[in-house]
């Protein structure tokens, strides 16, 4: 999760985290003006938010969520590849007396990432640095680390107010807006055919991560969330 001290009338805590299927995650929320606060959920990770208590906060709740992949696989099939791997719900706080919202993103893994993690690499336009470019690598048993042939890999934004090329791995910034994160996933892909013979893209491993903004430094920030495999916080 990020810490951000941000100058607002509604105040939230993680404003982004990954939580595994079953687990619950606590939600913190203050306004300046202590009145009652409301949150709802939305996305597709089909999760919930039930209202909890802390001595020493204004607003607490409990996220969860349940979802779990079928053991016959989904029917009918997925039209989002990324929704066979990884779902995600943003909950959405906002203030009964003066209508000011803010939200907390949860990214909720379906599967393991195992070997896989993202790079984040500095792209150049013009000899300034115009954004970001992510690369999807993984970790071999008796190879060290390599990287997967672009050409294989899909790229998803999870959240961000900015774009991303799904082929390229290039972010680009919204300009004049502000962002605290944005979240990526790679997904390694293979084609082949189904069982009736028809041509079909498979999702074979995929890995993600959250990129905190403003940018620091690329080295700094390898240095920080390092090549290891990103694990799911449970809460």
């Amino acid at each position: 999760a990020l810490v951000n001290v941000v100058a607002t009338p509604l105040s939230v805590f993680p404003l982004v985290a990954t939580v595994g299927t079953g687990a619950e995650y606590t939600l913190w929320a203050a306004s300046v003006d202590g009145e009652q606060l409301k949150a709802t959920v939305e996305g597709n990770a089909e999760g919930d938010v039930v209202e909890g208590s802390d001595p020493l906060v204004q607003q607490v709740w409990k996220y969860k969520t349940e979802i779990t992949v079928p053991a016959d696989g989904w029917k009918p099939p997925l039209k989002n590849l990324l929704d066979y791997v990884l779902r995600v719900d943003k909950v959405v706080v906002k203030s009964a007396s003066h209508g000011v919202l803010n939200e907390i993103a949860m990214i909720v893994p379906l599967a393991s990432a195992g070997q896989y993690f993202v790079k984040v690499l500095e792209a150049k336009s013009g000899g300034e640095t115009a954004a970001l470019k992510v690369e999807l690598w993984s970790k071999g048993f008796s190879s060290g680390v390599y990287p997967i042939d672009p050409e294989e890999v899909e790229w998803h934004l999870l959240v961000g107010k900015g774009t991303l090329d799904k082929r390229t791995g290039i972010y680009t910034p919204k300009a004049g807006v502000h962002e605290h994160y944005f979240a990526v996933a790679g997904l390694h892909l293979a084609w082949g055919e189904n069982e009736d013979g028809e041509p079909e893209t498979v999702v074979k491993a995929f890995g993600y991560k959250i990129i905190p903004v403003p940018f620091v430094s690329l080295e700094k920030l390898n240095s920080i969330l390092g090549d290891a495999v990103q694990e799911v916080s449970h809460g």
